[in-house]
């Protein structure tokens, strides 16, 4: 996962990423799964979003895309500036919920427009 995503304010630019875990981090095979991006303020009273997630991975990600995930925002979004945390949350085909990253969240900062 990585350390964290920049916007502009009322931005709609994808995010992504790929889902490691482990030691050493190796991609998580989310063939099948269903994954949902959450993003909180950063005192983690205000849920900013909590909505599906693009599952990029093709088949069994031997092609490359193992652990590939997508997030496509509406400017609702990311109408407010500041500082967030996000974190991706993977129901894999057996019904396991995962969240990654296991421990803390990346950071999602959103930087005010000029205009």
């Amino acid at each position: 996962m990585p350390s964290n995503w920049e916007w502009k304010r009322n931005d709609t630019n994808p995010i992504s990423g790929t889902i490691k875990a482990g030691r050493p981090r190796v991609a998580v095979d989310i063939q099948s799964a269903s994954v949902r991006f959450h993003m909180r303020n950063t005192t983690l009273t205000e849920t900013i979003i909590d909505a599906a997630a693009n599952n990029d991975q093709v088949g069994d990600g031997s092609d490359g895309t193992k652990g590939d995930w997508s997030y496509d925002p509406v400017a609702a979004d990311t109408d407010e500036s500041g500082k967030f945390y996000g974190e991706v949350e993977v129901t894999f085909a057996d019904s396991t919920i995962r969240t990654f990253p296991t421990k803390g969240f990346f950071d999602v900062l959103i930087g005010d427009d000029l205009l």
